[in-house]
């Protein structure tokens, strides 16, 4: 079966981080995974490589928003010419309709992909994309990484959810990346390092992060590491400067091995404005680490009792109580990561479901 993968571009997010769980496990055998993307600035050098090792080609279209109608038509050709059984779609919003009528005008399953609950594209693009639901959500297969991503992307429509699985021994807790990283980024053994991974948009919060942690940095041998980038990095290396935080807070930019981070951190800080289904906190949890989480992120993703929800209006005194409480508490992380043998979030489970949604759709035509 040869599936084409349409998105954006191959940078650090969580499509990314789906893709890269399906192209690692997926039987080559029986599925073949190529690419078109808008963007040429392609960072993930991880997936890049595996792409490369699974002789996945990389096709590039031209950006909707720059030419729809290019990118239509070379959707379209490169549809023709490889032959592809269907189209899988991976966006966060249905702004860019390109793809849908590609696929339509080609004739093959069109399968649209929810990674997300809102979208960063502000209030025009909210507008576009609830007219463009209304259309074109009827017109596709319709899968979501959770209920929330399910429900933004194709309203009262039904849908399938596909869970944000990944590859569980690869984020199990492990001394030796605790020691690695710590190493690699001169912190004592001996540290409370409190973290986050994700890029910095306004979604992830990271001006609520600093106020949280900037109480606790006072009184407590307490870093904060940011792994990731983006727009508003810039921003918050300017607060850390000027309220005095810069000999407290570590920022990594984007890094190749971001699953051995886990094991370095003591907790993890994830106070979003919204979120799909993050796979940060899946990973996390498969390294056992205690992790507090704003209420507008969905609580299908709490498998273990690491997971600790506050409201994001609640004081930040209550945030700091729940990360010293956290500091405090010893954990089993490596047991705590064994719950996750088994569930929606172990990629062998998942994999058996999207190969049997695949088998379905072209079945069906």
């Amino acid at each position: 079966m040869k599936i084409l993968y349409y998105i954006y571009g191959l940078n650090i997010g969580g499509a990314e981080t789906f893709i890269y769980s399906v192209l690692s496990n997926i039987d080559t055998n029986k599925y073949h995974i190529d690419f078109a993307l808008q963007s040429h600035n392609n960072r993930n050098t991880d997936l890049l490589r595996l792409c490369q090792e699974k002789d996945a080609k990389i096709y590039y279209v031209p950006a909707f928003y720059s030419s729809i109608f290019k990118s239509i038509k070379e959707t379209e050709n490169i549809i023709s010419k490889e032959g592809y059984d269907l189209i899988h779609i991976h966006q966060n919003a249905m702004i860019n309709i390109a793809p849908i009528i590609a696929g339509k005008k080609c004739g093959i399953p069109i399968v649209m992909h929810s990674h997300n609950s809102l979208s960063n594209a502000g209030s025009l693009g909210k507008v576009i994309h609830i007219i463009n639901r209304k259309i074109f959500a009827s017109k596709v297969i319709r899968l979501a990484c959770g209920k929330e991503a399910g429900k933004w992307m194709y309203g009262k429509l039904d849908y399938k959810i596909i869970s944000n699985a990944i590859l569980l021994n690869r984020y199990k807790f492990s001394e030796e990346y605790r020691q690695e990283i710590r190493e690699k980024n001169n912190i004592s053994s001996d540290a409370l390092v409190v973290g986050h991974i994700g890029r910095f948009v306004a979604a992830k919060n990271h001006d609520y992060i600093l106020d949280i942690f900037k109480r606790i940095a006072i009184n407590n041998d307490a870093l904060l590491v940011l792994v990731g980038d983006g727009q508003l990095k810039n921003h918050i290396l300017d607060r850390v400067q000027s309220e005095g935080l810069a000999g407290k807070v570590i920022f990594t930019g984007n890094v190749d091995d971001a699953y051995k981070y886990y094991s370095a951190f003591d907790a993890l800080l994830f106070p979003s404005l919204f979120e799909g289904l993050p796979f940060t906190l899946v990973e996390a949890q498969a390294a056992g680490l205690y992790c507090l989480v704003s209420t507008n992120v969905t609580k299908d993703v709490k498998v273990t009792d690491c997971v600790k929800y506050i409201e994001l209006d609640s004081p930040t005194t209550v945030w700091e109580k729940e990360l010293v409480n956290c500091f405090k508490e010893a954990r089993d992380r490596k047991k705590i990561g064994d719950e996750m043998i088994g569930t929606a979030y172990d990629v062998e489970q998942m994999i058996v479901e999207l190969e049997r949604q695949y088998n379905l759709i072209v079945e069906k035509g």
